[in-house]
């Protein structure tokens, strides 16, 4: 009876080392928390440039053209790192959260309305360039909703749980020779696959 008691206080006092060691695993500190962040909002700003704001710049003198759009620029793909809609893809989802990407899809990727007619249009999509490549083609008259030239100053921890977050941050906005801040700015994170995604955009809207 002796010994069996003391195998199951050994066996406990194993499992409770091996939870606290997994519980270690799994979170990370402010600092680190505070540092990760700072990197995806650096991160987050790219990809605002290109989703909402002026976006992915486009050669109509030297790329494929087709009605309403235009390819990108070897340039401004180069800027970002990427040649297809693919990969702008997965610089978005390294970035936000599938609930963010799923929204974000609807918006940019996926034919949408335009107002008061029977008109749809994507803002970028993949397309054969003619000679067997894929051109990644940019809608022209596409109006921005997020201003371009942002910086992110003052970040401060809200909340941090093991899979959720809120930040708060200081989004600064130049626009020509007028500077303006928005404070303590709240920004939801989830964590996904071992990953915090941002849960919310973290764009300065230009309304």
């Amino acid at each position: 009876m002796k010994i069996t008691v003391c195998k199951t206080a050994v066996f406990l006092l194993l499992l409770s080392l091996v939870l606290t060691a997994l519980s270690g695993c799994a979170g990370e500190s402010d600092a680190e928390f505070l540092a990760l962040t700072e990197s995806l909002l650096e991160k987050s700003a790219a990809v605002n440039e290109i989703c909402f704001g002026e976006g992915l710049a486009y050669d109509e003198k030297n790329g494929y053209t087709v009605s309403g759009y235009a390819e990108a620029s070897e340039e401004s793909r180069t800027k970002y790192g990427i040649q297809t809609v693919e990969e702008l893809k997965a610089l978005i989802a390294a970035v936000y959260s599938v609930a963010m990407v799923d929204h974000i899809d609807r918006v940019v990727f996926n034919p949408v309305k335009e107002e008061n007619t029977f008109l749809t249009y994507r803002r970028y999509f993949d397309a054969m360039d003619g000679e067997g490549g894929v051109a990644l083609m940019v809608k022209k008259d596409y109006l921005p909703i997020a201003h371009g030239d942002v910086s992110y100053k003052n970040l401060q921890i809200d909340s941090h749980g093991r899979n959720r977050a809120t930040v708060l941050v200081d989004i600064t906005v130049t626009d020509g020779k007028s500077t303006r801040t928005y404070e303590s700015v709240s920004l939801a994170m989830r964590r996904e696959d071992g990953a915090w995604k941002f849960d919310t955009v973290t764009y300065a809207s230009l309304k």
